[in-house]
């Protein structure tokens, strides 16, 4: 499945709504760091290894 991904910064949270992701990170966008933190949150909402997201 495919899903638009909408990204807040200093705020934590995670919505989702039919094919749309909204989520909140408190990671800095340096160096990956976001993103690991994006895959790790919806690979646990999943219930997936982060391998899969």
């Amino acid at each position: 499945m495919i899903y638009k991904v909408q990204v807040e910064f200093s705020k934590e949270f995670l919505e989702i709504e039919k094919n749309q992701i909204n989520v909140g990170i408190k990671s800095k966008p340096i160096k990956g760091e976001a993103n690991k933190e994006i895959i790790k949150k919806l690979a646990k909402h999943f219930r997936v290894s982060t391998t899969h997201v």
